[in-house]
């Protein structure tokens, strides 16, 4: 029997408990304060929506047909939920692509080339430039989920925040130049980050690095600077972010 973790029995529980109460149980009556467990419920579901309609499926013992399973496993990531995710991805577990997409990266004209691109950073040669986009571009060009669109993964809110309209990045030209923009408005912003650890050694997964500009870059496009600075410091969080940490692997040593 499929056991799930205390955060999501809870969330169950919640669940079970205005699915299966009376509606007028959770109206407000007059002189009386609104159930305390169902405005928790409501605003659960508010905040993470693909996540509880899951969970509602899960408890209601259906499968969750039209549910987005991918925006509900970003929602538990989100919300620090490592346990939980993992215990979703084995329940609903997704068909992995990752080598016929490599096969097709490989052949196919389109994906960037190592030796296409000129570096738009002083000091950073276009061959390793080059190395690292690659490694950046995650997913398909038209890719588009609940908070991530495009082959480098952009986050539509970090995008509103770049003033970047997300309608206009169809194309992998515009994809690549709103990763130009991001990741210079990032190490900008992160220049204090960059020089309290940059070239320090770090333990990730019980084995030791040492932090590389490309390494922090990395982490800059997955995480943004607060978390970023927060996954390098925090040895709790490369447990907790697992999305993050796999960036900071692939990414540094590059240059």
């Amino acid at each position: 029997m499929f056991v799930l973790p205390f955060v999501a029995i809870a969330s169950l529980f919640a669940i079970g408990f205005v699915a299966t109460r009376p509606r007028e149980s959770t109206t407000q009556v007059s002189g009386q304060p609104r159930d305390p467990r169902a405005e928790k419920v409501r605003a659960f579901a508010a905040r993470r929506p693909h996540l509880y309609r899951v969970l509602v499926c899960i408890k209601r013992g259906v499968q969750p047909h039209e549910v987005d399973i991918e925006g509900a496993l970003s929602e538990a990531y989100d919300a620090g939920d490592l346990n939980l995710m993992r215990r979703l991805q084995e329940m609903f577990p997704q068909e992995d692509q990752e080598d016929e997409t490599k096969e097709e990266d490989e052949a196919s004209p389109d994906v960037i080339g190592k030796s296409s691109l000129s570096s738009p950073f002083d000091g950073i040669p276009d061959q390793a430039w080059s190395d690292f986009v690659g490694k950046l571009a995650t997913e398909k060009e038209d890719y588009k989920g609940p908070r991530h669109i495009g082959k480098y993964h952009h986050s539509l809110s970090r995008l509103e925040q770049l003033g970047i309209k997300a309608e206009e990045l169809a194309s992998g030209d515009k994809q690549y130049e709103a990763l130009v923009t991001d990741l210079k408005s990032s190490k900008e912003l992160a220049g204090d980050v960059i020089h309290e650890h940059l070239a320090h050694p770090i333990k990730v997964s019980g084995e030791e690095h040492v932090i590389t500009l490309s390494g922090i870059m990395g982490l800059l496009k997955a995480a943004g600077p607060q978390k970023a600075r927060s996954w390098l410091t925090n040895e709790e969080d490369r447990e907790r972010f697992p999305h993050t940490t796999k960036m900071f692997l692939e990414t540094n040593g590059v240059f």
